[in-house]
């Protein structure tokens, strides 16, 4: 019996519930992020566009996307914590790398949340519902399905929160460095959410300022003298937040003042021209009752009001709400567990219900893109899309047009690496002007996603004579850069 109970005890350790936690992130995103690559929906939106320009930095230049134009992608958002990816590509090229390092650090989110909700209410099984809501809410698996940089917030203001809870200063100050690094403009609502996040949260109140006023700083710093400077012949969409909210000033700051200025019409487009109160009914509306629940409504002025998301959380665009509806979620349960009140039971029983019932409601969970997840947690049962023809066509014309021993390419396409949103794959690019030489894709006229301007970019890549077309098949084209026959 002794033997029995000092095993027991051996498995209730809290190094092995870590480490378990780690193993359902690994286990599921790997099965996970597979079906998304073998689907081909590698394909999809931002994600090849990333592979090129990750791929091209190991090539010696930094971050060069070549279509739709010559660009450092940096001159369109900077995410520089992203690039905690290119030790792991150096390694393995393949397009999976990618795929897999954005969906296992985002669930790795699981894991700070996890040590928070065991630090506020000592109890192991409150800590695993936490896991359970992490994994099973409809959000976290539209931005799991999204491959794009923003996943990795949920991961790295998570472990900024777990830190200061665990006062680990040196783990706080690195973890909201890499949270400012995951795209320009997060650092600027990092910054505004940590502000007010500061003046209800009096015990960590310091180090909340001062990641607001940081945050703030760093996206002007970005946005005014780095951005402007990177290199963008054809100006692509640098006058993007101008485009979107050039009727509220003629500047950043002047934007800033008139959402300052504008409080109540700022409130009437968070609650009735978006997606918040569907956002908040997930979570049963209890991040509102903690001091992190301000920390939804400040990004939710901006998804708001952007045009191209129309209000809507789908794709990553709930990635910047998401860890403080979390954190905010657990923080008020945790505040009933420990009241003077006996009610541990209960609030337990409702926190395991809430969780069973939503992971039931989204079990079989369709994301925006078409893509789907099923389970408690993540799983493969992605469609596959109708790529047989696609993946022929493409083998085809590359074993006719392209010398296998070719070293010039930046990236190949054994390696997966689509080049743009277009379902368009760049094969060869010239080593030293990055010019691509030969395009290959899928260019219909119609184009998935709705928000985005339909384009022909066939016509768009020949009219000017840069380009024409070697062969065609269907709606599939080869298309071959002038310019490179005159190298």
């Amino acid at each position: 019996m002794n033997h029995t109970l000092k095993f027991s005890k051996s498995l209730n350790t809290p190094f092995l519930h870590y480490l378990a936690v780690v193993f359902i992130c690994w286990f599921s995103t790997w099965h996970l992020s597979l079906a998304f690559f073998e689907s081909n929906s590698g394909w999809f939106h931002d994600h090849g566009m990333l592979n090129y320009a990750l791929g091209s930095t190991l090539n010696g230049l930094f971050l060069r996307a070549p279509l739709p134009g010559d660009y450092n992608h940096f001159s369109i958002h900077i995410h520089p914590t992203l690039l905690l990816v290119l030790p792991f590509k150096a390694v393995w090229s393949s397009g999976h790398t990618l795929i897999f390092f954005q969906m296992f650090v985002q669930s790795l989110g699981a894991l700070p949340l996890f040590l928070i909700a065991r630090k506020w209410t000592q109890n192991y099984t409150f800590a695993w519902l936490s896991v359970g809501l992490f994994f099973s809410n409809r959000y976290q698996k539209e931005i799991l399905l999204s491959a794009h940089y923003e996943q990795l917030y949920i991961f790295t203001i998570l472990c900024f929160i777990a830190s200061l809870i665990y006062n680990r200063r040196f783990l706080a100050v690195m973890f909201a460095v890499l949270s400012l690094g995951v795209r320009d403009d997060y650092a600027f609502l990092l910054g505004a959410s940590a502000l007010c996040i500061s003046i209800f949260d009096r015990k960590y109140w310091k180090q909340w300022s001062s990641l607001g006023v940081t945050g703030v700083v760093v996206f002007f710093v970005e946005r005014k003298f780095i951005m402007p400077n990177l290199h963008n012949p054809t100006n692509y969409l640098t006058n993007a937040i101008f485009d979107q909210w050039g009727q509220y000033g003629n500047s950043l700051s002047e934007i800033a003042i008139y959402f300052l200025t504008h409080p109540f019409w700022v409130v009437e487009q968070i609650f009735t021209k978006s997606e918040y109160v569907r956002f908040m009914e997930e979570f049963a509306w209890l991040p509102a009752l903690s001091p992190f629940g301000i920390g939804t409504l400040i990004p939710m002025s901006y998804i708001s009001t952007y045009s191209v998301t129309s209000g809507r959380l789908a794709y990553y665009f709930s990635a910047c709400i998401l860890p403080f509806a979390l954190i905010g979620y657990i923080w008020t349960l945790s505040r009933a567990w420990n009241s003077k009140y006996r009610i541990k039971q209960y609030v337990l029983g409702i926190f395991a219900l809430h969780v069973c019932s939503i992971a039931y409601t989204n079990r079989n969970y369709t994301s925006a893109n078409g893509l789907s997840t099923c389970t408690f947690f993540n799983c493969t049962d992605l469609y596959q899309l109708n790529i047989e023809s696609k993946e022929s066509t493409a083998n085809r014309f590359i074993d006719q047009y392209i010398n296998s021993n070719t070293e010039s390419c930046a990236v190949t396409f054994k390696h997966f690496a689509r080049a743009n949103w277009r379902r368009t794959l760049v094969l060869t690019a010239d080593a030293a002007t990055y010019k691509p030489c030969l395009v290959f894709g899928d260019m219909t006229e119609e184009d998935q996603f709705a928000f985005m301007k339909t384009r022909n970019l066939k016509n768009e890549l020949t009219s000017s004579g840069q380009y024409r077309i070697v062969e065609q098949q269907d709606q599939f084209y080869l298309l071959r850069n002038n310019e490179c026959d005159r190298n």
